[in-house]
């Protein structure tokens, strides 16, 4: 039997709450040393962004403005991130409500681009943005 492998730039979103006007969850994968809890729409986004940005790929296209004392770095490519979780780990949660995988393939004019699929693996589609994304999130 072949054994389970995830790839670093898949995160699980365990989603808990979704309605037409909010939502929230949690964000895990075997390259996140901790899981993300988001409470919004607006912190789901942020919540994803700053996960690959913790992975250190894909990197984002664009740096974000700071308009506070501490300018913001990029943050640096990683080629091979580290896992802090085994494939199973990360394949056994689940939110109360719905569970995607979100494997993102570039993060492009701050957008992102990618493919989403259900806990079992089965692509539910790609998308090119982040509107996208959510769309497909709100059809499953």
């Amino acid at each position: 039997m072949k054994p389970q492998s995830i790839p670093s730039t898949s995160l699980r979103l365990c989603i808990d709450r979704f309605d037409e006007d909010d939502m929230a969850g949690r964000i895990m994968g075997v390259a996140l040393e901790n899981e993300i809890p988001f409470s919004s729409f607006r912190s789901f986004v942020a919540s994803v962004d700053k996960a690959y940005d913790t992975i250190g790929q894909p990197q984002s296209g664009q740096i974000s403005r700071s308009f506070g004392k501490q300018a913001v770095k990029p943050t640096p490519y990683v080629a091979v991130p580290r896992h802090y979780h085994e494939p199973g780990e990360i394949k056994s949660a689940a939110g109360s409500l719905k569970t995607f995988d979100l494997i993102m393939q570039t993060r492009h004019h701050a957008e992102w681009q990618g493919v989403l699929k259900d806990a079992e693996g089965n692509p539910l589609g790609t998308f090119k943005s982040v509107l996208e994304c959510i769309q497909l999130m709100t059809e499953y």
